[in-house]
Order: C-alpha cells, then sequence, then structure tokens
C-alpha cells in the first residue's frame, strides 16, 4: 500500500516537473474574440480585457462578425452619443500593450472603411489570427 502511494506521488511530481517553467510561473495568453456592437458589451470586454492584461496576461483582441463596429467614431451630436466610448476603450487598450486583430471580410460585409483602423490595429492577414489564437495554453473568450 506504502509503495502504490510512493509510486503515485512519484509520477505527479515527474509529471509536475514535465510542464513547461513558462507554464508555471507565467499567467497563460487570453485571445478575445469581440462578436458584438453593443456599445455597453464592447466596452465591458475590453475593459475586462485590459485588466487582464494588467493582471500579467498577454491579450490578444480580435474584432470579428459585428465586433468591427466598435471601431465607429461616436456621433458628434452630444446628444446622441453613448456613454461608452468603443473607440477610445479600443485606443487605450493598444497603448497599454494590447493587440488588436480585426476580421478583412467582416469589414468588407459591412462596407467599413479601412481608415477606420487605429493606430496599432492590424489586419487578420496571413498566419496573424492562427498565430495568436493557438498559442500553447492560451485561454479562449468570446464575448
Amino acid at each position: 500500500m506504502m509503495l502504490r502511494l510512493w509510486l503515485s506521488v512519484a509520477i505527479l511530481l515527474g509529471a509536475a516537473a514535465a510542464v513547461p517553467a513558462q507554464a508555471q510561473s507565467a499567467k497563460p495568453p487570453l485571445f478575445v474574440n469581440m462578436v458584438t456592437s453593443d456599445a455597453w458589451r464592447g466596452w465591458a470586454g475590453i475593459h475586462f480585457a485590459e485588466n487582464e492584461m494588467s493582471a500579467g496576461h498577454r491579450v490578444t483582441m480580435y474584432l470579428n462578425l459585428d465586433g468591427v463596429k466598435l471601431m465607429i467614431p461616436p456621433p458628434k451630436d452630444p446628444k446622441k452619443r453613448p456613454k461608452w466610448i468603443t473607440r477610445d476603450a479600443l485606443a487605450e487598450f493598444i497603448q497599454h500593450g494590447g493587440s488588436v486583430l480585426v476580421c478583412d471580410a467582416c469589414m468588407d460585409q459591412f462596407r467599413l472603411s479601412r481608415t477606420l483602423l487605429l493606430p496599432g490595429m492590424q489586419m487578420d492577414e496571413g498566419d496573424r489570427l492562427e498565430t495568436s489564437m493557438f498559442l500553447p495554453f492560451t485561454e479562449l473568450l468570446t464575448w
């Protein structure tokens, strides 16, 4: 009985030692698939991602489907401006070190101009999307 216990402990310790040091010490990367165009939900998702980034996660946000509309500037008329300006939140997220990928086909679908892209945003061309989404230990969240 004691032999089995010691063998079990040895196996568990061996398995723990086999996990890469990065996985033990660093927090896993976070990939946020942002599909909402709702100002409040989008703003909340962007700030959630920013909070996770300040907690030590590497965060990539993918503006996908309706999520590309979060880049649209708010109306100039103060009466029509939403309380939560997602474009500004995205700019802050990027300034603080977040990465933002944008769905090219989605922009075409909604006839959005590439001039809406903020500095630091990248289109999902080539292997950018796969490289960010499938990093080892990446946590995926759809918002």
